[in-house]
């Protein structure tokens, strides 16, 4: 369906509209709408629409198209997740045990990855800065040569082999389009990763996120491969000059409230000084702005930079992401994503649930064939995750034989 195109929603309210009082009665409303603009970053095919006539409870009711054929249940009164996904599930579905969903319960696609991936966890390793867990990397040459997530990594990483051991990763080249770092460690006889040459998976099609020591954390495809563009970003708004340099303000409203600025994912917090970016000095709110628009043009949200600011009188110099963007609410902000999860030319998204510090690892499908790697996590909070966006093995591949290149020139 494209935007502007009629439907027909239809369920039961719980909720009485004028006095917010549960209904002992409730009387079915069937309200005309329309599709709109999707999000950009959501949870799966969702099928956004206008504003209709309805209130709480009416979750898991209908929308319909012009032919009266059913084209999505009904999540809240501004989506529903569409039909199709059910419907290419279905055979898959109808072949599964009751699932109990308490949290803890294995996963019910988890025993068909077991023996997949016993070729692949060997490839995968734990990387870390100032010793805590930021990522995980996948070995790509038997000689020390390793690709991770660009953006979750800072300064003086290292990295945890299979083996439990820990050694120094150096960075030796990276690709901002597509927030990925080839580093260098001195061990060699390692098992690399093999990637597939496959088509990027199609949508419900059963994938297994596999981590060192053979974690497994199998999942669906959920959204096509497709391009997520930059997000917008910070121009230097909530900001005052003071003597001492840009002061930060007004950080209470978050992705919800477009006129205040958010700072979460990132090491800057409300009344920090500003001294300077990536080395260029930020005496005031005009030279901030020409730094972001000029020496920063190609910056994309998420990834860190050098920010040398003044808290209570302290002069502190961190790697972080910049704030994020006032943006509209299809950009879905929340503090418990991987700070750099956009301006990607193709990725496809999974239900898979990645903990922040596990991005970076390969996805598999039932053959044991690397089909992706996670370049992305979001969730509600630290352990309710999901989804976890995945650069196509095709494009992985490509990337690498690049940096290689790049790496083995110095």
């Amino acid at each position: 369906m494209k935007r502007g195109d009629p439907l027909v929603a239809a369920g039961y309210p719980a909720i009485d509209d004028s006095t917010q009082q549960f209904l002992t009665e409730r009387t079915p409303v069937i309200s005309s709408t329309a599709v709109r603009l999707q999000r950009i970053l959501s949870w799966n095919q969702e099928l956004y629409t206008e504003n209709f006539d309805g209130n709480g409870g009416m979750s898991g009711g209908g929308m319909f198209n012009q032919q009266g054929q059913y084209v999505a249940i009904l999540e809240s009164l501004t989506s529903g997740v569409r039909s199709e996904l059910a419907k290419r599930q279905w055979d898959d579905l109808r072949q599964i045990d009751s699932i109990d969903t308490v949290i803890g319960m294995p996963n019910p696609l988890q025993k068909r990855f077991a023996d997949p991936s016993k070729s692949v966890a060997p490839s995968v390793v734990e990387l870390l800065v100032e010793s805590q867990p930021v990522c995980f990397g996948i070995v790509v040459d038997a000689d020390g040569w390793i690709l991770a997530k660009r953006s979750a990594l800072g300064e003086n990483v290292s990295c945890r082999l299979p083996d439990q051991s820990v050694v120094v990763a150096e960075r030796w080249a990276e690709s901002q389009e597509y927030d990925l770092a080839l580093l260098k460690i001195g061990v060699a006889g390692l098992t690399a990763a093999a990637f597939s040459e496959k088509e990027p998976p199609s949508i419900t099609e059963s994938l297994c996120a596999v981590g060192p020591r053979q974690i497994l954390k199998p999942g669906i495809v959920s959204v096509e491969t497709r391009a997520i563009p930059p997000e917008p970003a910070w121009k230097g708004d909530s900001t005052v000059d003071t003597h001492d340099g840009v002061k930060i303000v007004h950080l209470e409203g978050g992705w919800r409230n477009k006129i205040n600025l958010s700072t979460e994912g990132t090491k800057i917090r409300r009344d920090d000084v500003i001294v300077s970016i990536n080395g260029h000095a930020v005496s005031n709110i005009a030279a901030l702005t020409q730094v972001l628009e000029s020496r920063l043009a190609g910056y994309c949200t998420g990834d860190l930079v050098s920010v040398a600011f003044r808290r209570k009188g302290e002069l502190m110099n961190v790697l972080t992401p910049l704030p994020r963007a006032s943006v509209a609410d299809y950009w879905a902000v929340d503090e418990y994503d991987t700070p750099r999860r956009s301006g990607f030319e193709a990725v496809f998204d999974t239900d898979i649930e990645l903990l922040l510090h596990e991005v970076g690892c390969p996805l598999i499908d039932v053959e044991g064939h690397i089909r992706g790697v996670a370049i992305a996590s979001r969730g509600r909070n630290e352990t309710q995750r999901g989804p976890t966006s995945a650069l196509p093995s095709r494009v992985v591949k490509r990337v690498i034989e690049q940096l290689m290149s790049e790496a083995k020139s110095k």
